[in-house]
């Protein structure tokens, strides 16, 4: 604070305790003492007089009228705890004045003054008397002073300073409280300038640039006119002016009082600056409002369950890319969490650019290299990555959707209370007679994290969004893309964080490419309001229309926090009933809730899937009407019902409804309809399940508490009071015995078109399957049009007992005929007869008009023991991928487990089939194996093989089908060897590509580098495991020497193609290494731009059907008779 700016307050704070005389933002009052006067005379040298109030008569002791805007604190300079909502809101002045940071305080009481309900607090003199010139609420026209700062939003970057004094604009928020600051968000718009634009104003600076003459940036320009809008405001009391101050300012500019027509006010006052050393500048522009888009992709599941959401990876990503182009105002950060230990990364995302990031935030949002993993359920892990986002890349609106599995109201607990112990010896006993922990479990993989596996707590989501919210405004929408998120315990928990929240309490659909197709809908500067409407709109409108009912809501969370003490009120009417009858209370809540509409939560086989008692989810508006219904319109509990009926109808935004019948269920389930629902679950367990003699509850109902202990630590806020919906609850089962068990939900996919069928079982080869030696199943699949994601059921059956079950994702399947093998071996255990069913499409996520060729059995006899075949594993030497010369060298070992069974079995010979895909002029989409070659070899010692490819084997992707021959017979399959074979100077002609497959482990560092003649010939392109789209990568220009990924984002296959160029001909050598990366700190990768236009389509490699070498046949005949 500045000496002079110091005595200035000084000498008027003496001026006011001596003279009565007020000084009111930047006005001078002089005044008789007392509270009313005649009609003021104004002089004001310090800024414009926009509006008048009442004077303010600073001392203590004195009565005062403070105006709307005015913000009473605990203490000088700590936080806001009211902002006055009206002019003329009589306080007592109680102590001051007190100096602290520039600014003079006094100590004031709303009791004191007579309100008896009043309280006390601490008021800035300057920011009082301000608030009497700037009309602060929403609707108003106030005028800007020159040098007040609009941003983007509270505390984010400034995109405009007010160039003139009286810049008038509306309010159309606010007040929001950001870091003890009051925001107003405004429109110049709105206002009546055609050219204007939004954004928000800090109460505090705005009321400040009225105070102080504010330099102004140089600039040759001329500032626009204002709007012609006049706002108004009528003064509640007068005093009579007789005192003029005159200051003369630091700077150049010197301030001369006159008055113009201002806001209606007895007299009216402006100020005109001279200034001789710059023009005055112009701000016409204003910076476009930004949309950034959040996305949480939890997709770190079991790889080995069908409800796995990696495979759908790609299919999300590309979809945010493309709608990334349609504006560059619109901003992705897309966090996924991937199916192995250490593959969890960020893509930051813009007009069509996806930069990769090094490392993942901290806790503290602090970008962190050699942090690969996240848990995905833990709050403080999110909220450290949603704070380096929004610190990162601030905006006028943040979109936060989380995607992934998760169960209805999922407590702040151990995930092995959940979800079933290592032993029932480690469960806990309930204290004081609560409701027990599950001890009945359901096996499911489907889970939020599997690394650690874990579900997200509403505690722990809430505690991201707070975390991810400091010092910044609310997120506008938190998007829950998960089953059952719609309930009101969870929602309440993470409203005090967003403004809108759009969720469902029933089951969700996840469409992958949805995302995309919202964001691209999407216009940023959209109100929170109107963007969460228009996202459900979407969503309804992208779901198909038929076989999958579901019900979408956008909520306001100011509106949805207001519930709680309505419901909290039924609960305890319900309490006082329970004291005078309970056996009739407990009657009439039972009513309610089988006559209320329910959400599905019996996931314990056997699934009914039909919403009705028993599930504990009912509808929260349909329960509070049947609650009415029950205890009557009256009763204080049919009061609070119906109270709560109305906040949750101003609570609910939008909602859209499609009843049905569920694709994934059988086709005689009822139909699941949605009339009469609300679209807000809550929780009411009240019909358990009995099995066995024993009665069941929900495993939520053990947490359904607000008493804080060992394995509840975080309460559900909605529970927490002196009386809540967990007390009524709890007094419903007080009397009874009962057991709890955990089942969990799926998370569905939409339902597909397309015509899949099983053609042929190629492995196991009739006659080669024996006891105790490994097996592997391959069964040929047909598509008729492209697929994503179709799952393959491989089934072994003996003596009508199941005793092998195998499930893979094919991932994505073109037109034609596809192998497709099981990802482990089967091991008979017992001889005798087998039945092997493969069936594709086993759960119908497709529709199919013909579905009776989904399944193919086959039969054929396990042989003894003594009749193993011999198998073999290995690979190249030391996993080596790509060899410059013809030499192969090979690491082959007798399986095992086949030389464990099979009394010595020794290899004789080694037969190789050769394969490779052809690399045409014009590549096709689809890659038709070709064997070039078949060597017969003879095995003298193992397990150092040199193989010399054949001299038809050309540069490319080569595949090795290895056959041996031991004393027992053939081996029983073929051990498949992939890797790359790329010779120097390698030829290539115009507009062809060479396409090269490798796997790659999550992190590797990949470096390719190419050297062309003639010069700048070729190009080099790159795409992830599960891309059939736009490759990944590409180098940056023909010709260009070097590809490289510092660290691999997934771990799998990978496609790496060179397009040769515009000459006839031309020759490339290309080197290829992998290494673990060195840790990096920088914040980005490289991002590339990949030009679709010239860019080749990555193609489909069909994997060898194996087929038996004839000449095994000619020698080993006899063996395929046994």
């Amino acid at each position: 604070m500045s000496p002079t700016r110091f005595l200035w307050l000084l000498i008027i704070s003496l001026l006011y305790s001596a003279l009565g005389q007020v000084e009111r933002a930047g006005t001078v009052l002089a005044a008789s003492h007392g509270v009313s006067g005649g009609s003021p005379q104004l002089m004001n040298p310090f800024g414009p007089a926009s509006e008048l109030a009442p004077a303010l008569n600073w001392g203590v002791g004195n009565l005062i009228g403070l105006c709307a805007g005015t913000e009473i604190r605990h203490g000088p300079g700590l936080a806001v705890h009211t902002i006055v909502p009206e002019d003329n809101w009589t306080v007592k002045i109680m102590d001051g004045p007190r100096e602290e940071g520039g600014d003079i305080w006094w100590d004031t009481s709303r009791f004191a003054a007579g309100d008896p309900s009043g309280g006390t607090g601490w008021v800035s003199q300057s920011q009082a008397e301000a608030s009497c010139q700037l009309d602060w609420r929403v609707g108003n026209l106030i005028g800007l002073c020159a040098g007040t700062e609009i941003r983007h939003g509270p505390n984010m970057a400034v995109h405009t300073i007010v160039p003139e004094d009286n810049w008038t604009v509306k309010i159309m928020e606010g007040p929001r409280s950001v870091s003890g600051v009051i925001w107003w968000d405004t429109s110049r718009f709105a206002a009546g300038d055609p050219s204007g634009g939004t954004g928000w104003v800090n109460q505090s600076q705005a009321e400040a640039s009225c105070q102080e003459p504010t330099p102004l940036p140089t600039a040759t320009a001329t500032a626009p006119p204002s709007p012609t809008a006049t706002a108004t405001r009528t003064p509640t009391s007068t005093r009579t002016a007789t005192l003029t101050l005159t200051r003369t300012a630091t700077a150049t500019p010197t301030y001369t009082p006159t008055t113009l027509p201002s806001r209606t006010a007895t007299a009216t006052l402006t100020r005109t600056v001279t200034r001789t050393s710059t023009p005055s500048p112009t701000f016409t522009a204003t910076v476009p409002p930004t949309l950034l888009a959040i996305y949480a992709l939890a997709y770190d599941n079991n790889p080995m369950s069908e409800g796995n959401l990696t495979p759908y990876y790609y299919a999300t990503l590309q979809p945010i890319i493309e709608a990334s182009r349609t504006s560059l105002n619109k901003i992705a950060i897309v966090l996924a969490d991937l199916d192995q230990e250490g593959d969890t990364q960020i893509h930051i995302i813009r007009g069509g650019t996806i930069t990769p990031l090094a490392g993942l935030p901290d806790t503290t949002g602090m970008l962190n290299a050699p942090l690969k993993e996240y848990n995905m359920a833990d709050g403080a892990t999110l909220g450290g990555f949603l704070l380096w986002a929004r610190r990162t890349y601030p905006a006028t609106t943040t979109l936060f959707s989380f995607v992934g599995h998760n169960g209805p109201i999922v407590p702040a607990t151990e995930a092995n209370l959940i979800l079933g112990p290592s032993s029932v010896s480690t469960v806990r006993s309930p204290a004081g007679g609560a409701i027990p922990l599950p001890t009945w479990w359901v096996a499911h993989p489907d889970i939020t994290d599997e690394h650690p596996r874990s579900l997200l707590s509403a505690h722990e989501l809430a505690r991201a969004l707070q975390i991810g919210s400091q010092d910044l405004p609310p997120i506008a929408v938190l998007d829950l893309i998960n089953c059952f998120g719609g309930s009101i315990e969870q929602m309440h928990e993470v409203a005090p964080y967003v403004t809108t929240i759009v969720a469902s309490p029933n089951y969700v659909f996840l469409d992958p490419a949805m995302l995309g197709q919202v964001l691209a809908q999407l216009t940023p500067g959209t109100a929170p309001r109107d963007l969460a409407k228009a996202i459900v709109a979407a969503y309804d409108a992208i779901l198909p229309a038929m076989d999958h009912p579901h019900l979408l809501v956008a909520v306001d969370s100011a509106q949805l926090l207001m519930i709680k003490p309505v419901w909290d009120s039924v609960a305890s009417a319900l309490q006082d009933a329970f004291q005078t009858d309970y056996a009739g209370t407990r009657t009439r809540i039972k009513n309610a809730y089988q006559g209320s509409a329910k959400y599905d939560s019996t996931f314990c086989p056997p699934i009914d899937w039909e919403l009705r008692p028993p599930d504990a989810l009912s509808d929260l508006g349909s329960f509070a009407q049947h609650l009415t219904t029950q205890f009557g319109a009256t009763s204080p509990v049919g009061i609070g019902a119906t109270t709560t009926r109305i906040r949750l109808q101003s609570a609910i935004l939008a909602r859209y409804a499609r009843d049905g019948i569920p694709w994934f269920t059988s086709p005689t389930t009822p139909l699941w309809s949605f009339t009469g629902s609300s679209g807000l679950s809550i929780y009411t367990d009240f019909q358990p399940v009995i099995m066995d003699g024993t009665t069941y509850l929900n495993w939520q109902s053990h947490w359904y508490t607000d008493v804080v202990g060992e394995d509840n630590p975080h309460p559900f806020t909605f529970l927490r009071g002196s009386a809540t919906w967990a007390d009524v609850f709890a007094t419903f089962w007080r009397d009874s015995t009962y057991a709890t068990r955990t089942c969990l939900p799926i998370f569905p996919t939409v339902q597909r078109q397309s015509e899949l069928a099983v053609t042929r079982i190629l492995l196991p080869l009739k006659g080669m399957v024996s006891q105790n030696s490994p097996a592997r199943l391959e069964a040929e699949i047909d598509i008729i049009e492209p697929a994503k994601n179709v799952w393959v059921h491989f089934a072994v059956h003996q003596n009508n007992r199941l005793v092998f079950s195998n499930t893979v994702n094919t991932g994505y399947l073109i037109t034609g005929t596809h192998v497709v093998g099981s990802s482990v071996s089967w091991v008979a255990a017992t001889t005798g007869t087998y039945e092997l069913h493969v069936t594709v499409d086993p759960d119908n996520h497709y529709a199919e008009m013909n579905e009776q060729n989904n399944i193919l059995v086959f039969q054929d006899t396990v042989h003894p023991e003594n009749s193993n075949r011999t198998r073999i594993k290995g690979g190249t030497r030391a996993g080596q991928q790509w060899f410059t010369g013809r030499t192969i060298p090979l690491e082959i070992v007798p399986d095992p487990m086949s030389l464990q069974s099979s009394q010595g079995s020794s290899i004789k010979y080694l037969v190789i089939q050769t394969y490779q895909y052809l690399q045409g002029a014009s590549p096709t989409y689809v890659q038709t194996p070709s064997k070039v070659a078949e060597q017969r070899l003879h095995v003298t010692s193992l397990p150092d093989i040199d193989l010399i490819l054949h001299r038809k084997v050309r540069a490319g992707v080569v595949v090795l089908h290895i056959w041996a021959m031991g004393e027992s017979g053939p081996s029983v399959d073929p051990l498949v060897v992939t890797f790359n074979y790329i010779p120097p100077n390698t030829a290539i002609s115009g507009s062809t590509s060479h396409y090269y497959l490798f796997d790659a482990q999550v992190q590797e560092a990949l470096t390719f580098s190419h050297a062309a003649t003639p010069v700048d010939s070729t190009r080099l392109f790159l795409w992830y495991p599960h891309n059939y789209e736009v490759p990944d990568r590409q180098s940056s220009a023909p010709g260009s020497t070097t590809l490289s990924v510092s660290a691999a984002p997934l771990t799998g296959r990978y496609t790496l193609a060179v397009q040769g160029g515009p000459q006839a001909s031309s020759t490339y050598t290309l080197a290829a290494s992998s290494t673990r990366p060195a840790l990096t700190a920088l914040s980005q990768l490289p991002s590339l731009l990949v030009n679709p236009s010239v860019a080749p389509a990555r193609p489909f490699f069909l994997a060898p059907v194996p087929q038996l070498p004839l000449s095994l046949y000619q020698l080993f005949g006899p063996f395929f008779s046994r």
